[in-house]
């Protein structure tokens, strides 16, 4: 617990302007003031006996998570293959998919893999 008012007072001090009360430094009060989030979670990780019993710690490890899942969600794409798009992005699918769909005869599997938006990009290309 001292750790994490130590940290949160050398914050303080370098540069930000005043520091919420506790009560208002919630996961999201972190995850947009991140040198105050690696400060006082580097002093959470400095005490972690008494870190179980501080809310800030919970705060900058919940803010840690919500951080770490905008990265990799911003690193995933969802866009599916019934989209033409889909191919663009990944081109080396589109060739085997294309030959593939060239020796299915029935519509309804044809539209089940995705044929249909893949002849689509191959048209665009």
């Amino acid at each position: 617990m001292k750790h994490a008012v130590l940290a949160l007072c050398a914050v303080a001090l370098m540069g930000a302007s005043t520091v919420p009360p506790q009560s208002q430094r919630t996961a999201m009060y972190y995850v947009g003031h991140p040198a105050e989030l690696r400060a006082v979670l580097a002093a959470c990780r400095n005490n972690p006996g008494a870190a179980k019993h501080n809310p800030d710690c919970e705060n900058v490890t919940q803010a840690e998570i919500i951080l770490e899942a905008d990265h990799a969600s911003a690193k995933v794409d969802m866009t599916p293959p019934s989209n033409p798009h889909y191919w663009f992005i990944h081109p080396e699918q589109l060739a085997p998919k294309i030959f593939y769909c060239e020796h299915i005869q029935s519509v309804e599997t044809r539209r089940a893999i995705f044929c249909d938006s893949a002849e689509a990009a191959e048209k665009m290309r």
